[in-house]
């Protein structure tokens, strides 16, 4: 999929000298206290767009990115070692499986952002795993998943009365719905007398009086 990138850093991208530096935030819970880890491959704090980043630099490592036009993600893996308290406490104590995660490329000119990150990445966790006690030290692994996945998922939605109306009460789209797998209905036809048609002295009748007709 075809991602927008603004002037500004894509002419810093395409400089012969440029620090390129990536971005993950990770939207656990958007409510009020907002729960969230946002972590930069750099050094230091960086603020942009209201939010503070934290450096991991070269201990937090993203995977190979790929994007199609196809129905048909790859998922994005990046990986943190050293890791601080609020890695843990999210992995631990939070439910973080199938939040926001997105990933974004900048670039830095002597220290700064020549222009806000853009997103090249934008999907769902699906797993962190944490190793403990490993030969580099601890780390986990993020996993997550296109945003393009949901078309390949079930959302165990049935199309029945039952369920229009928990989601839109008083809504009638599918009241007659499930009669009309059994219902045999001859529309203004000569034998129902329900219509005008050929051999009938029956007024024109509504689609609720044929139904209303046929599950009596």
């Amino acid at each position: 999929m075809t991602r927008p990138i603004d002037t500004a850093t894509l002419s810093a991208l395409e400089s012969d000298s440029v620090q390129i530096i990536y971005f993950i935030e990770l939207l656990i819970d958007q409510g009020s206290p907002e729960t969230a880890l946002r972590l930069h491959s750099g050094l230091g704090t960086i603020t942009w767009g209201s939010r503070t980043w934290t450096g991991a630099g070269s201990l937090l490592a993203i995977g190979t990115i790929q994007e199609t036009n196809e129905i048909n993600p790859v998922p994005f893996r990046a990986s943190l070692s050293g890791m601080s308290s609020a890695v843990t406490n999210i992995v631990f104590n939070t439910n973080y499986y199938r939040k926001p995660c997105l990933a974004y490329i900048g670039a830095l000119s002597d220290g700064a952002l020549v222009a806000d990150p853009n997103v090249f990445f934008s999907g769902f966790i699906e797993k962190m795993d944490m190793s403990i006690g490993a030969q580099d030290g601890d780390k986990v692994e993020l996993t997550a998943e296109n945003e393009f996945m949901l078309f390949k998922r079930s959302r165990n939605i049935r199309y029945t009365d039952r369920q229009l109306q928990s989601e839109y009460s008083g809504d009638l789209g599918f009241e007659f719905l499930e009669f009309t797998a059994k219902a045999n209905v001859i529309w203004r036809g000569k034998n129902n007398g329900l219509g005008g048609g050929s051999g009938s002295t029956g007024t024109p009748v509504s689609p609720r009086d044929v139904f209303n007709s046929v599950t009596r």
